[in-house]
């Protein structure tokens, strides 16, 4: 037997080892890609911008970030495509017509514009130009609503209202310095404010018609959450983690849940409140304070939360110190 011959099985073996190593380097190596680079999916998608306000309708999610607006429609497409441009979004509200948002200059300080363009993306333009400060975009009724300053650069905060097919913007009422979380139910505004340094706050209420304020109830802590809908309120508290809900008066609050990690979004959907405690996503009724939880993988702290299409839609885009905005993630679960 040659000297070949007798190395024959070993050679064998040597390259056979080598392929599989090959084989186990190639497969490493893609799934560092997938990591990297995960497919296409209508359960989850990312946008390399940093979200600051989402909507959502039927099956389809819009969102505003830095420099744009974009649509994702989870019904038949993996990945969301662009609306419109935008400088600095600060809100996201949806009718039945289009998507409205609040643009301008970085700072508040500056005047801005209440901006409306076509869930296609279509006719793009300024509804109206308004004061400085100007934020907290509802969609209501028809009709439009934000808080801006009295004139430009001083005054008192309004409430302002206006028709998007037309007219100009009106003024309802003078508003606090500090407007947290608006909501317009039926007829009336709610909002609530703090007067720092002091801890505490108060959940206020403007009729609509003739700007009358009330005061509904005082708080003794700062907020995570504030919801308003047709049913009452629901809010939630950052260090104790409860969550309660009252009538629209605010008279009497029943606490449904305590969470012990709880993070700052929060989303109704008829009887249920739809809120993340740490990995899980909650479904609290509000009738009866019964609760379900789906657990879901690790994701960046959730920062906002909205319900469509029998699914629940998570949000997260978390800054990093000296590094900015990491993106965003969309994650859609079925609800508890």
């Amino acid at each position: 037997m040659s000297a070949l011959q007798k190395l024959g099985p070993l050679i064998a073996m040597v390259l056979g080892l080598a392929l599989v190593s090959g084989c186990y380097g190639l497969h490493g190596a893609a799934a560092r890609r997938t990591a990297a680079n995960p497919a296409p999916s209508r359960d989850s998608t990312t946008s390399p911008g940093c979200m600051v306000a989402l909507a959502a309708e039927d099956s389809t999610l819009y969102w505003a970030e830095r420099g744009r607006l974009l649509r994702w429609d989870t019904a038949t497409a993996s990945v969301p495509t662009a609306l419109t441009s935008a400088v600095h979004p600060t809100n996201i509200a949806l009718d039945a017509s289009g998507i409205y948002w609040i643009d301008g200059p970085h700072e508040l300080s500056e005047p801005r514009a209440v901006h409306r363009v076509g869930k296609d993306g279509s006719g793009p333009r300024v509804l109206a130009n308004t004061t400085s400060r100007a934020k907290d975009l509802v969609a209501a009724a028809g009709r439009l609503y934000w808080i801006a300053t009295e004139v430009e650069g001083r005054g008192s905060n309004l409430l302002w209202s206006l028709d998007p097919r037309g007219g100009q913007p009106r003024a309802i009422g003078v508003v606090d310095d500090r407007v947290w979380w608006l909501a317009v139910v039926d007829e009336y505004a709610y909002w609530v404010t703090y007067d720092p340094p002091n801890p505490g706050g108060q959940i206020r209420r403007m009729a609509l018609a003739s700007g009358e304020l009330a005061t509904l109830a005082s708080i003794d802590d700062l907020l995570a959450a504030f919801v308003v809908d047709a049913q009452g309120m629901v809010r939630l508290g950052p260090e104790d983690g409860v969550l309660q809900t009252a009538a629209a008066d605010a008279t009497e609050w029943r606490t449904l849940a305590r969470l012990e990690r709880p993070s700052s979004a929060l989303a109704l959907a008829g009887d249920r409140v739809y809120v993340v405690d740490g990995d899980a996503l909650l479904a609290v009724s509000r009738s009866d304070a019964s609760l379900a939880r789906t657990e879901f993988s690790t994701m960046p702290p959730v920062e906002h939360i909205a319900v469509a299409d029998d699914y629940v839609f998570l949000a997260s885009a978390p800054i990093v110190p000296h590094e900015g905005c990491l993106g965003t993630t969309i994650r859609r679960l079925a609800p508890p």
